[in-house]
């Protein structure tokens, strides 16, 4: 499946090229958004698609040949309802107005052991080998929890889903990278939330971004518990933990927010024009 999100510039043109004379054994689903749909994109791509095992792709991203034949083994392996994998980041000059780009880079450090359990989330947020662009994830992900709500997190995916997949069947990361992804200063992380210079301003962003996972987390967490998908100990565990890690970022939150006033700072929100 290729989906377009009213995109402003020649994609769906490109789209259109590449498959005029396609004649392989795939049947591919075109798609293209009237309007721009952001967050919500992934709830039509869920409606438009039928397959168990859903592998995202992002459009300024570059998967390796075997990526989805890996995610498929490992899935097969595991049953976890998540899989997460390592990455190549690079830093694209054409779009970055840069002479001359650093060398790659893995993004995760495979000395470190990744945890991506229910109460290391509830505690930790996202693992630290977790970012949207890496993950593929089994369709009841959604039809157990629903759609992804924009007025719970407009912005991110890779918190509340592996956090559901904790709630399934786990999440499972394979360390080789699969996918290089592309820095540039038009992507979703750098134009909503890293957007500032200003390192206070940036860090408030960054808390104010945590706050609002946590806050979706514990309500999916609550409904985990009303469904009966995890043991009543679990859930007050996880409820507890959850609720101290919210009370810990409000406080660094609301420390940094008044040391931006104190520096005769405020907050000016203003329309972005972007096709995220």
């Amino acid at each position: 499946m290729i989906s377009d999100d009213a995109s402003p510039d020649g994609t769906f043109d490109k789209i259109k090229e590449r498959l005029q004379d396609y004649n392989g054994s795939h049947k591919v689903i075109v798609n293209r958004n009237p309007n721009n749909l952001g967050i919500s994109h992934y709830n039509k791509l869920m409606a438009l698609s039928s397959g168990e095992l859903i592998v995202i792709a992002h459009g300024d991203d570059i998967s390796m040949p075997d990526r989805v034949s890996t995610i498929v083994s490992a899935w097969q392996e595991s049953g976890a309802s998540l899989i997460a994998s390592n990455a190549i980041h690079f830093v694209d000059p054409t779009v970055t107005n840069l002479k001359q780009a650093p060398e790659p880079w893995r993004m995760f450090d495979s000395e470190i052991l990744p945890d991506n359990s229910l109460l290391s989330q509830a505690m930790n947020g996202r693992g630290k080998n977790i970012t949207g662009a890496t993950l593929a994830w089994t369709r009841d992900v959604f039809d157990i929890f629903g759609d992804f709500d924009p007025n719970r997190s407009a912005v991110t995916t890779d918190w509340i889903l592996p956090f559901r997949a904790a709630l399934l069947n786990g999440v499972h990361y394979i360390d080789s990278p699969l996918l290089n992804v592309r820095q540039h200063s038009d992507q979703k992380f750098r134009v909503w939330i890293a957007f500032s210079d200003n390192e206070g301003a940036q860090a408030e962003s960054f808390f104010g971004n945590r706050l609002m996972q946590r806050h979706y987390m514990l309500e999916t967490l609550g409904l985990a518990a009303k469904k009966r998908l995890i043991r009543k100990d679990v859930y007050e565990k996880a409820n507890s933990l959850l609720i101290q890690a919210i009370l810990l970022n409000t406080g660094r939150w609301s420390n940094i927010r008044n040391g931006l006033l104190n520096q005769k700072m405020r907050p000016v929100w203003t329309p972005i024009e972007s096709d995220q």
